[in-house]
């Protein structure tokens, strides 16, 4: 079941680990880090700290980030694929989150990874892209 948050292994076709998964993932984070450094000038008008995102797209490029990653906690009780450090998480636009919610966040993310889910929270998160 797609509901269940400890069958991370059974999901193996959209989990964030799989062979697709993180086809998908290094090639729009590619894509948008391209499309960022082209498009600095109009992009560092709507972004807070432009020459963070700058730099953030460059690591992006060289694969020591990813857009989107795990939501940071201190709670390692959950055994996670790994995952390159994102410069944003499913939970950025919500200040104040429980421990037990960024658990089952980031376990969602990553058994039911969508390269779309990324790119929408990439486009909600836009602002950020420079913290």
């Amino acid at each position: 079941s797609i509901e269940s948050i400890l069958d991370l292994d059974v999901m193996e076709q959209h989990a964030v680990n799989s062979a697709a998964g993180r086809r998908s993932k290094r090639i729009l984070d590619l894509s948008l880090a391209l499309l960022l450094l082209l498009l600095w000038p109009l992009a560092a008008l709507f972004v807070a700290e432009p020459l963070r995102m700058a730099r953030n797209a460059w690591e992006v490029l060289s694969g020591s980030k990813s857009w989107v990653g795990y939501h940071p906690m201190t709670d390692r009780s959950l055994k996670l694929p790994p995952t390159k450090p994102g410069v944003l998480h499913p939970l950025v636009l919500q200040p104040q989150v429980s421990a037990a919610m960024a658990i089952r966040v980031n376990a969602e993310y990553a058994k039911d990874f969508s390269a779309w889910r990324d790119l929408a929270l990439v486009l909600r998160g836009f602002r950020l892209l420079g913290r």
